[in-house]
């Protein structure tokens, strides 16, 4: 079986040698219909075309993904690995091993290094999609990001991965080897013209939570965020540290990875808000917790020490704070009026997540600050855990539906 499938391998890359190079542009307008032209590898059932091509300054990479189902991306949401998308994985020999390079239909990117995630930096991006049809991707890659030693073009193994989303925990994946690409059996030349209609659609709110993220991923985060280019970020993150046994922070280690949150975000030099932590309804918390009876009781006591301490930060890096849980802990919040999801209001136990009464509360404050203090009122980046991703709501993960990004966004725009 092995030797059939490298026979096959080999016929294969023979096959792709022998097209003929096009000449075309260092940013080729990849809305053309003719892909003759480009060494294209196209495997049964992943329905995905690629093409690669270089020059003496980038490796350029395309793929034309079909897809009738609808595509679950686009909607403002902000992680690329989250989505329907493309993952181009580069292999770059023992010492630089891989460089991944994950694209999403509406264009959001997610680059990791040696499995790092890092900065897009010179990374050129572009992405276009056609509802009922499918979207295609092109990347061009610098040959410094490729051959760091030498930066100058190498010889690269490229594996090309599609995922196609069925729900928010369920992927389909699929990978196909494109090639070992080497600079000389694919040139391209002329001059740079980027494709006029190949922008993709930037939402002035987009949503960056993520379901099951603590402060640790949200640190490790921060290239993505960066590469977003937020103009205000708003940030409520930490009951993962607290109700997610695998992730258990005491208050004083969830203050200093918040702190690196701050110091980090100080430094880019967007503008900040801050949001407490709201309560966690112990006597209904989710069953998958896992907790125990005593260990949920000193839930709260800890939320309360982790928001003095993001109340603290507020001060000292001068970013204004939004006291989400002072505006939901109120009256009893295991009846049907209570603003966290609880069996007297919802399907299900929860005692974790907010309703959407009380998202629609958190961004009405938040809207109050940003008048205030004069905020930008575009180039948003809610960033968080499920409770910003939204998590039981209407289009979770999205900037529609009950989120509070969505919410936030409806009143901008009135």
């Amino acid at each position: 079986m092995k030797k059939l499938l490298f026979l096959l391998l080999a016929v294969l890359s023979a096959a792709v040698r022998a097209v003929p190079v096009p000449q075309i542009t260092n940013t080729p307008n990849i809305n053309v219909k003719d892909f003759t032209g480009w060494c294209i590898v196209k495997q049964d059932g992943l329905a995905v075309k690629y093409a690669a091509a270089c020059d003496s300054h980038a490796l350029y990479i395309i793929a034309e993904v079909e897809q009738q189902a609808p595509i679950y991306a686009g909607d403002g949401r902000g992680y690329a690995d989250y989505n329907d998308g493309v993952e181009l994985r580069i292999n770059r020999g023992s010492k630089y091993r891989y460089l991944q390079i994950h694209i999403d239909a509406a264009g959001q990117t997610l680059i990791l290094d040696q499995y790092k995630r890092v900065r897009q930096g010179n990374i050129t991006i572009e992405s276009a999609m056609t509802p009922g049809q499918g979207y295609r991707v092109f990347a061009a890659i610098p040959w410094d990001r490729l051959s760091p030693d030498t930066q100058k073009p190498s010889t690269v193994r490229v594996a090309a991965i599609r995922q196609k989303v069925l729900s928010p925990f369920k992927y389909d994946r699929k990978e196909q080897v494109v090639d070992d690409l080497t600079p000389g059996n694919q040139v391209i030349a002329g001059e740079k013209v980027a494709p006029s209609d190949f922008k993709r659609k930037i939402y002035p709110v987009m949503n960056y939570g993520r379901s099951g993220h603590s402060t640790v991923e949200i640190v490790s985060f921060l290239p993505v965020i960066y590469d977003a280019e937020p103009q205000l970020l708003l940030l409520m993150i930490g009951t993962n540290d607290v109700v997610y046994k695998q992730k258990w922070q005491t208050p004083e280690q969830f203050a200093g990875h918040y702190r690196k949150l701050c110091e980090g975000l100080k430094q880019y030099g967007c503008k900040v808000i801050l949001i407490t932590i709201p309560p966690c309804v112990e006597n209904v918390a989710n069953t998958h917790i896992r907790a125990t009876a005593d260990e949920k009781a000193r839930f709260n006591t800890r939320i309360l020490k982790m928001n003095e301490y993001i109340k603290a930060f507020g001060k000292e890096f001068n970013f204004p704070v939004v006291d989400y849980h002072k505006l939901i802990a109120v009256g009893d919040l295991e009846s049907k009026d209570s603003l966290m999801r609880v069996p007297a209001n919802s399907s299900g136990y929860d005692g974790i997540h907010p309703t959407a009464a009380g998202y629609r509360l958190l961004a009405a404050e938040i809207k109050k600050v940003i008048d205030e203090k004069n905020y930008p009122t575009s180039g948003i980046i809610c960033v968080g855990d499920s409770i910003t991703y939204g998590a039981h709501m209407q289009q979770q993960g999205s900037v529609f539906g009950d989120t509070y990004p969505a919410e936030l966004l409806r009143l901008l725009e009135k």
